[in-house]
């Protein structure tokens, strides 16, 4: 603690906002006024937000499949630059990093909304599920290793098609229907 002076805070706070924090904190700013403003409009008599616009934006929402050569890219490159020394490349390739995990975080969130608003699931968990979620969210050490899981989560419907609708029918394939037929 006596190592902590005023002036090695502030080196570390201007080196944590030129690395991505900057970015964080204006998305929880944008996450709140978005809410805020939707809660005053459903509050605003006969001015009801639709489903587009409203809870659901998430559940269709999906990231460009090339964002995944962007994201590991950056990585590389930062680990790279770190090793180098070389600092504005470093500043810059964190914020493309920071960029590329809060669009997977999203993606994350709708494929989590996506199960959530599935019929199979009942209203009476839905609740709790929601609650334990914003909880865990909010438990210092826990919420940095939910909001991880949940860019994970994002990534990796890359590769796993979690939100595919379930087909019930005959496969589309002919190759796949004369195998089922012997």
């Amino acid at each position: 603690m006596e190592s902590m002076t005023p002036e090695t805070v502030l080196a570390f706070i201007k080196s944590t906002v030129l690395r991505g924090g900057g970015l964080v904190s204006t998305l929880l700013l944008f996450v709140f006024c978005r809410q805020i403003s939707f809660a005053m409009a459903r509050l605003s008599p006969g001015n009801k937000p639709s489903d587009e616009q409203g809870a659901n934006a998430l559940l269709g929402f999906r990231v460009d499949p090339v964002l995944i050569w962007v994201i590991s890219g950056s990585l590389l490159l930062v680990v790279l630059s770190s090793m180098v020394k070389l600092e504005v490349p470093e500043i810059i390739l964190w914020n493309i990093l920071i960029l590329c995990g809060i669009l997977y975080f999203a993606q994350g969130l709708g494929i989590l909304q996506f199960f959530l608003t599935r019929p199979t699931v009942s209203p009476f968990l839905r609740l709790p599920l929601s609650i334990f979620f914003i909880v865990l969210l909010f438990s210092p050490g826990i919420n940095v290793v939910l909001l991880g899981g949940v860019a994970l989560l994002g990534i990796a419907e890359n590769w796993v098609p979690f939100r595919a609708p379930k087909s019930n029918g005959p496969p589309s394939t002919p190759e796949a229907e004369g195998d089922a037929g012997n």
